[in-house]
């Protein structure tokens, strides 16, 4: 029945005008656009009366809607089952998707989008406009093509922005045929902001990309993406690939048990015009036991790549880099080889308080936990320097066998190549690298590859209050670091323990420290570190619980308290605990104390509720926040990252009741009690 009414349900929607129409939706059979109550009788009326924003619900008792044809497109704004939370299922008719967002803006709540087959993009939905999805599940969709391509199996998104928070995409699929790319086993997102919360990705198949394809910038929080497959010979990411030179962030993720391509794909663009390098941010994330039929396991990228406080484990590549392979940036297009350096545009790694083992590359390849390659073709250089902090890289593998190619079970910097006149450096600060393997005769913690004696001064690998030891080679113990051609080893603080360097001298880089250097000789490990990769505690949990591992040190050992360098100091270890004022080797501190909460970020920060959302005034707070909420059952019910100085809503699904909210920087943190009401 239709009714004009004052609606009180605002505060459930992301906009709508102070009246609206409310079309009920009591029959659950298709049929005509005149058959009242059906469902597509409410999308033809809205579309031929809507003059603002109007409302689709349902009652009665709900049955799945068959579709006998195709829908109308959405062509005006309307939120659709925006009230309650009862699941309506919508079953497409064969051949066609379920939905066209088309211009207009679309909120859907508690669908379930089935069955859709198709050979054009967009199996359920095509968005054409601005979308929104809550608590939906996309499930069964299939696109496919003979010939051509197609994309997004469940979801295609061509404009403005797309918004998913609470939804589960399963089993949905790109195909195509004939040498063409199926892009988007789940959602290819060609244009317009895509932002994701609380989601699952699982058992989506492309035959390029497997779950989630992105042109634009993709934004993931919370998102649980397991079991995709990108099945071709040409395949990209099996979770999440990232085809062009985009800003993409994924925070409070996990990525396992992804097939084909790596887990998290991010490429290199050569374009016209372009004048930012691809930026890639992995925060507080779990990428684990994905397998790669080529290079990166889980991670491979070409862009600006930051990965922070996560764990990266148990994945293998049929290629370089079982963990993390990072290759060559970007190029403006407009210009010509030789290319001026305002053309070019380089990626570039950086890891803090991350834990990457038990990866491994393929026999004669390199870099079983990460590699870093120097350049994208020859002539052109497009890697920047790299830079490990409180950083354990233990257990990974590569090179089986005793194979004379291949090589850095821990890290290869160079990826085999020659490079002439490429110049990089790679900083390992307080770092942890043991236990690493490789087939070959040495460098099987730390590698240089590919470098050429012709050119001076390349490849620069400078270790600070790092650990490197126990890493094997050819079956030999503390075949550690391997520095060839003309690669230089060096230190600006010393207070490093390693155990054997080969093929250049040690910490020979002009101005290299070398006071506290602890070489390891015939000292028992054992006596240095605990030599199984253990939770040692942390002030970050990642999804599903845990927290990153590290190597203890033991009592007594050499890599306690050696004498304070001048400058170089990190102030917290891997863990987030305080290091004292002589801090130890390696990115576990013996005896580290808990990061105390901040009290200067208490005093600073105001947290309130309006509506049916917690606002935080972070005006005077500077960097990242990341915000989790637990209940007073410790568990975590929420994960987001917010910027400081802004005033920041958060969008929590809260129940009623307490709960305690903690906001942490990346050196400070406080935790406060707030009750939802």
């Amino acid at each position: 029945m239709k009714t004009k009414k004052l609606l009180f349900i605002l505060a459930a929607i992301s906009f709508t005008n102070l009246f609206a129409t409310n079309y009920d939706v009591s029959v659950y059979t298709d049929g005509a656009a005149t058959d009242v109550n059906t469902l597509r009788w409410a999308i033809t009326q809205i579309n031929l009366n809507s003059t603002g924003w109007d409302v689709i619900t349902f009652s009665g008792t709900p049955s799945p809607i068959t579709l006998t044809s195709t829908l109308p497109d959405l062509s005006k704004n309307m939120a659709i089952n925006n009230v309650g939370s009862q699941m309506i299922t919508i079953k497409a008719f064969p051949g066609s998707r379920i939905f066209k967002v088309n211009g207009s803006w679309v909120e859907m709540y508690y669908l379930t989008l089935q069955d859709a087959s198709t050979n054009a993009n967009g199996g359920a939905v095509w968005n054409n406009g601005s979308l929104t999805a809550k608590n939906c599940i996309f499930q069964n969709n299939t696109v496919t093509a003979t010939t051509g391509n197609v994309s997004g199996g469940a979801l295609y998104a061509t404009s403005n922005l797309t918004n998913l928070e609470n939804c589960t995409f399963t089993n949905n699929k790109a195909i195509s045929g004939g040498g063409f790319t199926g892009t988007g086993g789940a959602i290819n997102n060609a244009w317009g902001s895509l932002t994701i919360k609380n989601t699952t990705f699982d058992s989506n198949q492309g035959t390029k990309i497997g779950g989630i394809a992105s042109s634009s910038t993709l934004t993931c929080t919370g998102c649980t993406f397991t079991n995709n497959t990108s099945i071709s010979t040409t395949k990209e990411g099996s979770a999440v690939s990232i085809p062009v030179a985009i800003t993409s962030s994924f925070t409070n993720c996990s990525f396992t048990g992804n097939t084909g391509g790596p887990a998290l794909f991010c490429d290199r663009q050569f374009s016209p015009g372009q004048s930012t390098a691809g930026q890639l941010d992995i925060t507080n994330c779990v990428i684990k036991n994905n397998t790669s039929t080529t290079n990166g396991g889980g991670v491979n990228s070409a862009a600006v790549t930051t990965i922070t406080n996560s764990e990266i484990s148990g994945n293998t590549a049929n290629g370089d880099g079982g963990g993390v392979a990072l290759y060559g940036g970007s190029v403006n297009s407009n210009y010509t080889a030789p290319y001026p350096t305002a053309a070019i545009f380089k990626s570039k790694l950086t890891m803090t308080n991350c834990t990457v083992s038990g990866n491994s590359a393929a026999s004669s390849k390199y870099g079983g936990g990460v590699m870093i390659k120097a350049y994208y073709s020859t002539g052109e250089f497009f890697t920047d320097d790299a830079q490990f902090t409180n950083c354990t890289i233990s257990g990974n593998s590569c090179s089986t066998g005793t194979t004379a190619s291949g090589g850095g079970g821990g890290v290869d910097i160079g990826g085999g190549q020659y490079a002439l006149s490429w110049t990089i450096k790679a900083t390992f600060d307080n770092c942890t690298i043991y236990g690493n393997t490789n087939g070959r005769a040495d460098g099987a913690g730390i590698i240089t590859s590919g470098s050429d004696a012709a050119v001076v001064d390349k490849i620069r690998v400078i270790l600070n209050y790092s650990i490197v030891i126990g890493n094997t080679a050819a079956g030999a113990v503390n075949k550690d670091i391997k520095i060839q051609g003309d690669a230089f080893l060096g230190s600006t603080t010393g207070r490093n323990l390693y155990g054997g360097i080969s093929g250049g001298s040690s910490f020979g880089y002009a101005g290299s420290v070398t006071t506290g250097n602890v070489l390891l000789g015939s000292t028992p490990i054992s006596s240095i570190l605990n030599t199984t990769l253990a939770d040692n505690g942390g002030m970050t949990v990642l999804q599903g619980g845990t927290k990153v591992k590290t190597h203890a040190l033991v009592s007594g050992s050499p890599a306690i308290d050696p004498d304070m360098a001048l400058s170089g100091l990190q102030t917290v270890d891997q863990r987030g605990y305080a290091r004292d004022t002589k801090p130890d080797m390696g990115a576990y501190e013996f005896g580290g104390v808990a990061t105390a909460i901040n009290t200067t970020l208490s005093d600073n920060l105001k947290i309130y509720q309006s509506g049916s959302e917690i606002v935080l005034d972070l005006n005077g707070i500077s960097g990242k926040q990341n915000v989790t909420i637990y209940d007073l059952r410790a568990n975590n019910v929420h994960n987001s990252v917010v910027s400081g100085g802004t005033i920041a809503t958060i969008h929590t699904g809260l129940s009623k009741g307490i709960y305690l909210v903690r906001v942490q920087g990346v050196d400070k943190q406080t935790t406060t009690k707030f009750v939802f009401r």
